[in-house]
């Protein structure tokens, strides 16, 4: 009896064990944002009850996809990183500037094809300053308002990727998108479809290349705002600095790049010192096609 007593308490040891080592190993965080394939017989109810009472999820699924749109997208969000109590936390705050980016965009590029006189562009940062949020700045964020995803199971199931895909994030420091990436869980990384870069310095990093690679397997559209400062007129040496960072983006399913290098007249300090026209032009040309190329 003891005998059989010390293996049966071994075996139990040993499936506490198997258990518990089971119970260490990760699930996919693509799946937790998945909807059941088998639902409870109280949840098919309640499904059941809401698609005749409830006044939205009623509406035909068409009309529901206007109001999610209408409600969790076609805004741009800006994301940022800022420290608190010694830990970086991520955010992001609803861009306030009335100016499209994408007229912005239009002009730069119309610029750029024409010959004359150079037309200043005022850089990215200064254009969104009512918007863009530091560790030290005194306007509060304007978060995108999640709380109709909070209502019931199904309205959540229909609209938790949408913020993700119907909206356009912006990263104005290269260092906080590893970290915007990082704080998201995968079905959302690839959901999102379109990022604006405005920085002026990039630096490749190994993390960033390996995020990339990995969650933004959606991005369809990629803007790149390039600030070309006095410096910068040796176009050659920044090219190559720029092609660094182009080849993380190599192998996303990019539809369409656009970059827009322009003049500050913040950096232009030296007249004669100005990036041509041309220059800049035949160069985007180059970065978009091969953005577009590597992503086929």
């Amino acid at each position: 009896r003891i005998e059989t007593i010390v293996m049966a308490k071994r075996k139990a040891d040993k499936t506490a064990e198997a258990d518990t080592d089971q119970s260490k190993k990760k699930a996919p965080r693509l799946k937790v944002l998945s909807m059941p394939t088998l639902l409870r017989k109280q949840q098919q109810q309640i499904y059941e009850s809401n698609a005749t009472n409830s006044p939205l999820l009623k509406l035909p699924p068409e009309i529901r996809n206007r109001i999610w749109h209408l409600v969790l997208g076609g805004r741009t969000l800006h994301t940022y990183t800022h420290l608190r109590r010694g830990v970086r936390h991520v955010g992001h705050s609803i861009c306030r500037v009335p100016d499209d980016d994408e007229a912005i965009a239009k002009r730069i590029v119309r610029h750029n094809e024409l010959s004359g006189e150079a037309e200043g562009f005022q850089l990215y940062h200064q254009r969104h300053s009512t918007c863009l949020l530091s560790e030290h700045s005194t306007i509060r964020p304007a978060p995108l308002s999640l709380n109709i995803l909070r209502s019931c199971r199904q309205v959540h199931e229909e609209g938790a990727l949408l913020p993700f895909k119907l909206n356009e994030f912006v990263c104005v420091k290269l260092n906080d998108l590893a970290p915007f990436l990082q704080s998201i869980f995968q079905a959302q990384a690839h959901a999102i479809e379109t990022i604006t870069l405005a920085c002026s310095c990039i630096y490749a990093t190994v993390t960033l290349a390996k995020l990339l690679k990995t969650k933004l397997k959606g991005l369809r559209e990629l803007k790149c705002f390039v600030q070309m400062r006095s410096w910068h007129a040796d176009l050659p040496a920044f090219r190559s600095h720029w092609s660094a960072t182009v080849s993380q983006f190599g192998g996303m399913a990019t539809a369409s790049a656009m970059v827009l290098p322009y003049n500050a007249e913040y950096h232009r300090t030296a007249p004669g010192r100005s990036c041509p026209r041309e220059a800049m032009r035949a160069w985007a040309k180059e970065i978009e096609g091969d953005l577009v190329a590597a992503g086929r």
